[in-house]
């Protein structure tokens, strides 16, 4: 087979009307759906005060776009969001919503994949999984701070950190890099 790029065409519904032909930024709080875990936030995920945080960032310093947040049963409603979507509408209707924002921001997951499919970039916020196999070339890849890279060094490594920490370091990402990095971004 021959490889074709990153970019792959999808047949996808309308966006919700509430979306259509306005600039916005696409947020995402969450992980696999068929992942078992004890605890109630993996260890790939993002710190939720990091995302309230940065939905305060992004209406600062993008006025002119919507936060749009999109997902399934898995993560948290992040306040102050302009539009929530995460658990209201179906995956292809999310996507849809995906394809049209102008940035998505999300921790290393599947919608990232889709994303890049879409063409549309991401800033992907890396953990404990491997930049370097999961980074797409086109997208913001911010690297843990510290530690990161343990991705399935343990069977538990979802549910408990590698290294000890109860909130793992590697998910420790600021605010003030992903603004300063998305700016180029921002299509």
């Amino acid at each position: 087979l021959s490889y074709g790029g990153d970019t792959f065409p999808l047949p996808l519904p309308e966006p919700p009307v509430e979306v259509k032909g306005k600039p916005y930024i696409v947020i995402h709080d969450g992980w696999d759906n068929a992942f078992e875990l004890d605890c109630n936030r993996p260890t790939k995920a993002i710190p939720f005060e990091f995302w309230v945080a940065l939905v305060t960032a992004l209406k600062e310093t993008y006025p002119g776009y919507s936060v749009v947040q999109i997902g399934g049963k898995k993560g948290e409603d992040v306040p102050n969001v302009d539009i929530n979507f995460r658990g209201k509408i179906g995956f292809a209707k999310a996507i849809s919503v995906l394809k049209g924002a102008a940035l998505h921001i999300d921790s290393e997951s599947g919608l990232v994949h889709f994303a890049s499919a879409l063409g549309v970039r991401s800033v992907v916020l890396f953990g404990p999984t491997n930049i370097n196999w999961f980074g797409y070339g086109n997208n913001i890849n911010i690297p843990p701070a510290s530690c990161g890279n343990c991705w399935w060094s343990t069977k538990d490594w979802m549910d408990r950190c590698p290294a000890g920490y109860g909130v793992p370091v590697c998910t420790a990402h600021s605010v003030e890099r992903v603004i300063s990095d998305l700016s180029e971004a921002i299509r």
